[in-house]
């Protein structure tokens, strides 16, 4: 409106909060992850969401909702989206988009997201000041090892002296076998 440019990643009106680039499906090109709003709430502060996607080549692979995450600037945010370090099962690929809010709905609201080889799945959500778990779901990770698939039972256990999230992983047995060529996602 007036007049100044601006560079950045529009978003549902808005520009995006947040923006990494990772390798997800192992092709040599890396897929673009963006945290904005999501365009199908956020009318009234009990409905307020962000929105997690995932883009490859201009095409959208992947999008996640993460409800409560209030990235609106009358909140006075700060939001994070960053990848975040795994120890155990390698390989394992965890997004975090936190909010630390000092606005409309004070709090740190920190999510996370696995990537399953097909879609990032939220896993874990939770408002650290009030305490409040919004959503803890077991998930599977699949990794490739020699000509196998191990399956590993993974859930949310805390977090460690850098307040990074620690994942209680379990392998479950027995080890799929699988043809060359194929992902972790493609082997059931």
């Amino acid at each position: 409106p007036d007049g100044r440019w601006v560079r950045g990643l529009i978003w549902v009106g808005d520009v995006a909060k947040g923006w990494r680039t990772k390798d997800l499906d192992a092709d040599g090109n890396p897929e673009l992850l963006l945290l904005g709003l999501s365009a199908s709430s956020n009318l009234h502060t009990n409905q307020i969401a962000g929105e997690l996607k995932i883009l490859s080549r201009g095409q959208v692979l992947s999008v996640a909702p993460v409800p409560n995450l209030c990235i609106f600037e009358a909140c006075a945010v700060t939001p994070l989206l960053r990848l975040v370090p795994t120890r155990h099962p390698q390989g394992m690929i965890i997004v975090e988009t936190s909010a630390l809010h000092i606005g409309c709905q004070e709090g740190l609201n920190r999510a996370f997201f696995h990537w399953n080889g097909r879609e990032m799945e939220r896993v874990y959500q939770a408002e650290w000041i009030q305490g409040k778990i919004m959503r803890q779901i077991p998930f599977e990770h699949r990794q490739i090892r020699a000509n196998r698939i191990a399956t590993y039972q993974c859930a949310f256990s805390g977090e460690d002296e850098h307040y990074n999230p620690v994942w209680d992983c379990t392998e479950k047995k027995p080890l799929k076998q699988f043809t060359p060529g194929d992902t972790p996602s493609q082997v059931r």
